[in-house]
């Protein structure tokens, strides 16, 4: 770890929180914050299939004294919860817990005394893993190109807590030089502020109820960062009478508040609470019909266009449903485009001839 970043953050516990990571100075944007190299890394992603598990506990296993206490040190939700993940987690472990395996594997890794003991070290550990692990890639590889997708741990990055409004962002590619992952802060931090990067991508343009629900489901916490706790800035809706933007204070509500005129009427509400469930239905089929047999051909570019204008005209050019109608547009269009690339020539002459016009007009005969 680089010593003159170690001495600008620092672990410390908060209440609700426990240890968390904290700046001990201030940092500018695009600054860097922490290199860290990972306590231990695995091949594969942290996709809680069989064969992860496997890998991450081999790991395990191979790590010193020190990597595994400071592994097992990391947060994790509650043993005894009774969250579909947790439970999964659970019998997962159990399972594991009777394999018999050669040095590294999970058996020789948490040797215990019996089978049951085993198992609840192991469903720790596989708890740890999902609320922790990062992605790790080779120097020359993308998200989209890696053929050895790593997973890893990192003793201070664990520490980083999620916010759905982060001040850091990670590289998910070591850098050459140290074989670290390194997080960069995307706006201005100041001595004592709290540490954040989000566990999903595309916060920005994915309502609260979503975000929750997410990271419920892969984190096992409900989120109560400031941009939760807000108006869902991700569902503004035009406020027809002084041209602003209206939100709804609640997650889940169907009402709208305008900061200059208050509350939207109860009947526009209810009209901009079903165009925003139509609304999204229709793009839902859209995306259903392109990952179905007729594949990209299935929805033509028109139409998802026509979508995303009616629903910046109808709702809002600032609305969620915006930035994710032309993100399935790009995706779509991309293929389309790929898609007539590869057609041959002589096919493709034939699809988009143009018979030229011809010499002589009506107008031009002579009678």
């Amino acid at each position: 770890m680089d010593g003159l970043l170690l001495a600008r953050t620092a672990v410390v516990t908060r209440p609700g929180l426990g240890r968390v990571l904290v700046a001990n100075d201030d940092f500018g944007a695009a600054e860097l914050v922490l290199r860290e190299r990972p306590l231990l890394y695995w091949e594969g992603l942290s996709d809680g299939s069989a064969s992860s598990s496997l890998a991450f506990l081999s790991a395990f296993g191979r790590a010193g004294g020190e990597e595994q206490a400071a592994v097992l040190d990391m947060w994790h939700p509650p043993l005894d919860g009774d969250t579909s993940r947790t439970n999964a987690r659970r019998e997962e472990a159990a399972l594991l817990a009777q394999r018999e395996g050669p040095q590294g594997s999970a058996s020789d890794a948490l040797s215990c005394a019996n089978a049951e003991l085993r198992a609840s070290r192991i469903h720790k550990l596989l708890l740890i893993v999902d609320s922790n692990a990062h992605q790790f890639l080779d120097n020359n590889d993308t998200e989209q190109t890696a053929l050895h997708n790593q997973t890893a741990l990192f003793e201070r990055g664990s520490k980083i807590t999620h916010s759905c409004r982060p001040n850091l962002e990670y590289n998910l590619k070591r850098t050459a030089t140290t074989g670290a992952q390194e997080h960069i802060a995307i706006r201005p931090i100041e001595a004592g502020d709290e540490l954040t990067d989000s566990y999903i991508t595309d916060y920005w343009t994915t309502p609260t109820l979503e975000r929750r629900a997410q990271l419920l489901y892969t984190k096992d916490f409900v989120c109560g960062c400031e941009r939760c706790c807000a108006p869902d800035d991700c569902r503004g809706v035009r406020c027809l009478s002084c041209s602003g933007l209206a939100f709804p204070p609640e997650p889940e509500g169907e009402i709208f508040f305008c900061v200059k005129c208050g509350p939207i009427p109860p009947k526009r509400a209810a009209e901009l609470a079903r165009l925003e469930v139509e609304l999204a239905a229709r793009l839902g089929e859209m995306q259903r019909l392109v990952e179905g047999p007729g594949g990209i051909h299935a929805v033509s570019p028109s139409s998802i266009s026509a979508l995303a204008r009616e629903a910046a005209a109808k709702l809002s050019p600032v609305h969620y449903l915006v930035p994710r109608v032309f993100n399935f547009a790009a995706d779509t269009f991309a293929s389309h485009a790929s898609a007539l690339d590869n057609i041959p020539p002589s096919v493709s002459a034939r699809l988009f001839y143009t018979p030229p016009p011809p010499k002589h007009t009506l107008a031009q005969t002579r009678p």
